[in-house]
């Protein structure tokens, strides 16, 4: 695990998240209120995978300096915190998109 892999994550991450929110604005109806909400609990969903993100990040930083097994299963858990976090953002901005 190095910080290249990070990074490419990061791109297929931040490439995703434009796409969905993007297709989410031309798709929804914000006339009504609950489009609007579905939209904004979206974004709130995928920047809290982008926290998510950055913390496996700096966790992988912190093994790289210092490799321990603590360390490791950080790196571990952040990974997997991020991507069920990403897989509930893209799951519910597919089901804000298909449902307008």
């Amino acid at each position: 695990m190095d910080l290249e892999y990070i990074a490419q994550v990061r791109h297929e991450f931040n490439t995703e998240f434009n796409t969905m929110l993007e297709t989410m604005r031309k798709n929804v109806n914000f006339r009504s209120q609950g489009g609007w909400r579905r939209y904004r609990d979206v974004q709130e969903m995928f920047c809290e995978t982008k926290k998510s993100l950055d913390l496996a990040e700096h966790a992988v930083s912190k093994s790289a300096a210092s490799p321990s097994k603590k360390n490791t299963l950080n790196v571990t858990n952040r990974l997997e915190s991020f991507n069920t976090s990403w897989h509930n953002a893209r799951e519910n901005a597919l089901i804000g998109i298909l449902r307008n």
